[in-house]
């Protein structure tokens, strides 16, 4: 009876630490991830080069629109930290992070 009740114990223990990694810990680092990310974005960069950065991480990027701006964001966090990023002639000219309250 004692090795069932440790391991309910255990088991409990784990899934309430995967629901607060996969459920609260996007939103406890993801608005300073996604400012470093921002950061990171060098001016000049091709935007075929930018589509392979976020493709390396588990954010997403939406397909630019006609003046050439794009929304990066963590689809782990239901779009609250985005970057947005704005392409002139294929290339990218700023990158400014946004919290979506």
């Amino acid at each position: 009876m004692a090795k069932r009740k440790t391991l309910s114990l255990i088991v409990g223990a784990l899934l309430l630490g995967a629901l607060f990694y996969f459920a609260v810990w996007p939103f406890v680092v993801g608005g300073s991830n996604m400012q470093a990310f921002c950061r990171s974005l060098a001016k000049d960069t091709l935007i075929s080069r930018v589509r392979d950065i976020v493709q390396q991480t588990r954010y997403r990027m939406s397909p630019p629109d006609k003046e050439g701006r794009a929304f990066i964001h963590d689809p782990r966090s239901f779009g609250r930290f985005i970057c947005e990023v704005h392409f002139k002639d294929e290339r990218l000219v700023s990158a400014r992070y946004q919290q979506n309250d």
